[in-house]
């Protein structure tokens, strides 16, 4: 499995993280197989650092500003009013999915559920947006 290579990143991680994740470097080739050129380029060129950028962006002009509200703002203004709320929760989610054994997280499940849910509300046009894609990408 290719997630259980040997790897000095692996070796460097913090002591809550569940080795069973792959990291950074796994999913880079694994993805680099099986993703057109293209596609693989695009997505390994930082398109999806999106959410971050805004959060640090927001960060250094105020840093007293909370991250919910900073994702509120996000969710709104790029995906849709009618998602931001659980689209903010489902973010914070997606953090808390790396604290802990894997097997034993059951908050995966639940951002999974969260995430479905938002798709299933979601308009023709949210479902087309690039951003939503990748969150969703993300599960």
């Amino acid at each position: 499995h290719p997630c259980a290579s040997p790897s000095p990143l692996r070796d460097s991680m913090p002591p809550f993280f569940d080795h069973r994740y792959p990291v950074v470097e796994d999913l880079r080739e694994a993805a680099r197989r099986r993703i057109p050129g293209f596609v693989f380029d695009f997505l390994d060129g930082g398109c999806n650092d999106d959410v971050n950028k805004c959060i640090w962006s927001q960060l250094a002009w105020a840093p007293e500003t909370d991250v919910r509200a900073i994702l509120r703002d996000y969710s709104s203004y790029f995906i849709g009013a009618n998602l931001a709320d659980p689209l903010t929760e489902g973010l914070l989610a997606l953090e808390r999915n790396w604290r802990g054994a894997l097997a034993t997280n059951d908050g995966v499940e639940e951002t999974l559920a969260r995430f479905q849910s938002m798709e299933r509300a979601a308009t023709p046009a949210q479902l087309r947006n690039w951003r939503f894609q990748q969150l969703l990408y993300r599960l």
